[in-house]
């Protein structure tokens, strides 16, 4: 009598799953959809990668950038003991060079921005 009970359970049990055909359409649901997140992370990724290497071109001009303040600023000393005719073309000359690059960074930071936002 316990083997028939047993027997009925399962075969009733059995019958209140879903079927082969609703699993097999759930797992290429699942499929399709890890497939998209793969392709979304790839994305993603590519653009962190151009990012960080804008990163590394502004870093570069930011040190560009440093470096011509550190000039300007040389030369702008040169006026407590140089004749002003002569230190006024080079201060114009630096202050050029630091706009120049101050310009060149921020392009290189629009470029970053840009790279993050696509």
């Amino acid at each position: 009598m316990r083997v028939i009970v047993a027997a009925m359970a399962l075969a009733l049990l059995a019958g209140c799953g879903p079927s082969t055909d609703d699993l097999q359409e759930q797992i290429d649901e699942a499929e399709s959809q890890i497939s998209e997140l793969t392709d979304e992370l790839a994305a993603e990724t590519a653009k962190i990668e151009d990012a960080t290497e804008k990163l590394g071109d502004a870093q570069q001009q930011l040190a560009t950038l440093q470096s011509a303040i550190s000039n300007l600023d040389g030369e702008s000393s040169r006026f407590e003991h140089d004749s002003w005719r002569s230190v006024v073309p080079d201060v114009q000359s630096g202050t050029d060079d630091v706009d120049a690059s101050a310009a060149e960074l921020s392009s290189r930071l629009d470029d970053i921005g840009t790279a993050l936002e696509q």
